[in-house]
């Protein structure tokens, strides 16, 4: 399963359902994928806001007034052998 998350949504919860049917959840670092762009001044005050609760820098991203989403792959335990940078590397 594939999935694009909010960098200030959790995916933790959901990695963890997923690992009790025996999933294995990696998430490609060093890489977001822009999302939309913040519909007002508000919206983006508190996106910013939440991130930096969360100690996640936003400069050249959020800052620049668009969503950025983590991406997360979640395979069978006997399929995660090959690590996500790995498999995505030809289309990064």
């Amino acid at each position: 399963m594939a999935a694009f998350a909010l960098r200030w949504v959790s995916y933790e919860e959901i990695s963890e359902v997923l690992s009790e049917h025996g999933m294995v959840t990696e998430k490609l670092e060093g890489h977001t994928f822009t999302q939309r762009r913040f519909t007002d001044a508000e919206e983006r005050e508190y996106v910013l806001e939440e991130l930096e609760g969360m100690g996640v820098e936003t400069a050249g991203k959020e800052e620049d007034g668009w969503y950025h989403a983590n991406f997360y792959l979640s395979r069978p335990a006997w399929e995660a052998n090959v690590p996500v940078e790995t498999l995505l590397a030809p289309v990064l």
